[in-house]
């Protein structure tokens, strides 16, 4: 569907070659990757092996553009948490991700890697005047 759209560059990544193969014979994506097997033990060791599945993806060439990098869009279909934390990692700042699958109820994520940070004082003074009206709840 991306591609009939007119998607600039649809990726597929998988760890099935069979899917990816399928999706880019049939048109549904313009490249793929086949993501080898890994199972780190501590939250650490998954995480960096989401961060390297993010930066495989994004050294696939494109057309004449060089590397896709971070992607605007990413649907992230299966719900498994390394595939979330993977994907929050190969989109960029500002960007967009899609959970389309339902994994376990409860993952760990890098909310900090999906966040947007501003270096303009900005936000603090739209800030001030909900906290003038109480309208900013903080816990500690």
């Amino acid at each position: 569907m991306a591609c009939q759209a007119k998607a600039r560059t649809v990726v597929i990544a998988d760890i099935d070659g069979g899917r990816v193969d399928f999706a880019v014979t049939n048109g549904f994506a313009h490249k793929g990757l086949v993501v080898p097997m890994k199972c780190g033990q501590t939250t650490e060791e998954k995480l960096e092996i989401a961060k390297e599945t993010a930066s495989n993806v994004g050294q696939i060439k494109c057309s004449s553009d060089g590397a896709i990098g971070e992607a605007d869009l990413v649907f992230e279909c299966t719900g498994a948490e390394s595939c979330v934390q993977a994907g929050i990692y190969a989109t960029k700042p500002g960007g967009r991700l899609m959970l389309v699958g339902m994994g376990v109820p409860v993952q760990t994520l890098p909310i900090s890697a999906a966040a947007v940070f501003s270096d303009t004082p900005i936000p603090t003074r739209m800030g001030l005047p909900w906290l003038a009206e109480r309208k900013v709840v903080s816990q500690a």
